[in-house]
């Protein structure tokens, strides 16, 4: 299979399985608190356009996955809509809701995506970790032709003194090397097979980088790092702080973009997230000694994909632009101050403003992917 074909097959499944995740929970979130509030549901799509499967379950629902996948929607029955809306009555009808209740059903899509990814994080912290530098003077990497390997000291050695120092941290061994270049040094080494040598190494000399002219010890070898999990209640915290903090550098993002000191390159549309997805799962993939180790890896890859985007969903959903969530919840707080609806002509005159703004939008993003994706 030419690697071209290869690309797309995986970038498209892969998006598949990312995208339609967050889209398929946004979506429940609308549909089962209108459900719990008692809202006749009319339709429930993933995608948008013509219906290419569909299927009505015995409440009347009708299940649909339709010919564009780029989204999806939940059709509440109105007074515009009246077939089979006698098993609710009045009652069932979406514009007949509260402005609350339906304050209530416009937030839960964004709100199913914010628990969906505090859940995907809280799920890679208790089983995949987070890899963290461990403190002890174990070597967890040797530079090919660097003093170290030419000394033979390999992977998993711990460092118990130099010239008869104790050492305790990684740090310490850092800092008696680099002041000590071009030096023959003796290390007392624990060997990763359990008995204990000492090795006589003449440091390397190099140029600090940050400081220009000054010369420090070079060793060449790094710190062994650590794979950490947790357990749920801190999990549940590392994923509300994870989904929090991708909020706010989405917001921060934005605000950048606002005042033109950021361009558009940090926006992605439907292509653009299809070739993120894609290389993703390449790289959870990659390097992997068994096909168990590469699921393994391309599950990790695209569940962290899955929680950053749901944050990214939701943000953008709550932008106060009346097409989305955000400008229904904005028209609702205001029925609420005024004590009655705005003026459908003003609705309809904003929707129709906001979905150009967002057709352009979306024009525009869309020729920047195909630009990064096909333009090399």
């Amino acid at each position: 299979m030419p690697a071209w074909i290869e690309s797309l097959v995986v970038a498209i499944a892969a998006f598949g399985v990312v995208f339609g995740t967050v889209v398929i929970i946004h979506e429940l979130g609308h549909f089962w608190v209108a459900r719990w509030l008692g809202v006749k549901i009319r339709a429930f799509s993933i995608g948008f356009g013509p219906v290419a499967v569909e299927r009505t379950d015995k409440r009347g629902v009708k299940w649909r996955l339709s010919a564009l996948p780029l989204g999806g929607y939940v059709m509440f029955a109105t007074a515009q809509t009246p077939d089979n809306d006698t098993l609710y009555g009045p009652k069932g009808l979406y514009e007949e809701q509260s402005p609350l209740r339906r304050i209530a059903i416009a937030s839960a899509g964004p709100l199913a995506n914010i628990l969906l990814s505090i859940g995907l994080l809280a799920i890679l912290a208790m089983t995949a970790g987070e890899q963290r530098i461990s403190p002890l003077p174990i070597v967890g990497y040797v530079a090919p032709e660097s003093a170290a390997d030419r000394a033979g000291l390999a992977e998993g050695d711990k460092i118990l003194a130099i010239d008869g120092t104790p050492i305790s941290a990684f740090d310490e061994l850092r800092a008696i090397v680099a002041a000590r270049p071009n030096e023959e040094v003796a290390f007392q080494v624990a060997r990763a097979q359990g008995e204990e040598s000492e090795f006589r190494i003449r440091i390397d000399a190099a140029e600090d980088p940050n400081a220009p002219g000054k010369v420090l010890g070079r060793l060449g070898v790094a710190p062994r790092s650590e794979t950490y999990r947790v357990g749920p209640f801190t999990a549940l915290l590392k994923g509300a702080q994870g989904a929090f903090l991708q909020f706010a550098a989405t917001a921060e993002y934005l605000g950048r973009l606002l005042t033109g000191k950021a361009g558009i390159d940090g926006l992605a549309g439907p292509i653009g997230i299809a070739k993120i997805s894609g290389d993703v799962a390449r790289a959870g993939a990659q390097d992997s000694a068994t096909l168990a180790d590469g699921v393994i890896g391309v599950t990790v890859r695209l569940t962290e994909l899955a929680a950053f985007l749901s944050i990214a969903v939701a943000f953008m959903n709550l932008l106060p632009l009346p097409m989305l969530d955000g400008g229904a919840i904005l028209f609702y707080v205001a029925e609420m101050a005024r004590g009655r609806p705005l003026n459908e002509q003003l609705r309809a005159g904003l929707e129709r403003v906001s979905l150009v703004a967002l057709l352009i939008l979306a024009a525009i993003v869309t020729w920047g992917d195909i630009g990064r994706t096909f333009g090399s």
